[in-house]
């Protein structure tokens, strides 16, 4: 089956996921917030997402692979992987600042990338050489190269020490920049693409948190680290997303803590 076709399918695929993420938001406090870890929660909403997302690719594309946050899965040669709420905590709590993703892989590497922000009515899609969109309008990153006007966005988790993300901090504060923390790597790197944020670091992302949304920022001309496929797949890795213009600054100052290259993490 084409890529086309694949892509296709997919959006139907996670617009319908995203409708019923949407359902689940409207009645969240009647859900039950599980714990998985320190600021790590799921709920009945992550797991029926999944499940739709799961069984829907399943009967269209069954001889492909499947990642799933929640259900696991194998990545295998060719395979999707999802994560079907990005920022639950922010989600649990009413904060309109979620989204689901989908990625469609071959060795580890995203072909097509789509994410869905259903409470700002946003669809970002992307497939390699092809560019990036957004509602079906193409999207850039921004030119900003001077930190002083850059607004940058960190993600921390209870994974890595905060004091891997601490020098990335100092950097934006005392050169100027506005620093965000959204909460979901997914907005934050379509917020990337579309150049309503500058950059975006996070120590240690999964990789149902990054595939999609790392093709989407580099087809829409920004610059990312790079890690292997199959490492990311096996053990996530580092994340920084940026403008070109910005990105070996940014790069040096995370490098000096962990292995953008995601071979290891340094030592705090």
């Amino acid at each position: 089956m084409t890529i086309e076709a694949r892509l296709t399918t997919a959006t139907a695929v996670i617009s319908e996921a995203g409708a019923l993420a949407a359902k689940y938001f409207a009645r969240r406090t009647a859900l039950t917030r599980e714990t998985k870890g320190p600021q790590d929660f799921v709920s009945i909403a992550d797991r029926e997402v999944e499940a739709l997302i799961r069984t829907r690719l399943a009967e269209a594309f069954p001889d492909d692979g499947f990642l799933g946050e929640e259900s696991g899965g194998a990545a295998g040669e060719r395979c999707w992987v999802v994560d079907p709420i990005d920022g639950t905590n922010n989600f649990l709590r009413g904060v309109p600042l979620w989204g689901v993703s989908l990625a469609y892989a071959i060795a580890g590497e995203p072909v097509i990338g789509l994410i869905h922000l259903p409470c700002v009515g946003r669809l970002y899609a992307a497939v390699r050489g092809e560019g990036a969109t957004c509602n079906n309008v193409p999207i850039g990153a921004s030119r900003i190269g001077d930190l002083a006007q850059a607004t940058i966005l960190v993600g921390l988790s209870r994974r890595t020490s905060p004091d891997l993300s601490l020098d990335m901090i100092e950097m934006a504060l005392r050169g100027g920049g506005a620093l965000r923390c959204m909460g979901t790597c997914v907005l934050a790197l379509a917020m990337v693409a579309e150049g309503t944020a500058d950059a975006y670091y996070e120590a240690h992302v999964q990789p149902w948190d990054c595939l999609a949304g790392l093709l989407i920022v580099r087809e829409a001309g920004g610059r990312t680290n790079e890690v292997s496929g199959p490492l990311m797949l096996a053990h996530g890795g580092p994340l920084l997303a940026s403008t070109p213009a910005l990105f070996d600054q940014l790069a040096a100052v995370a490098g000096g803590r962990v292995d953008l290259g995601g071979r290891q993490l340094a030592s705090p």
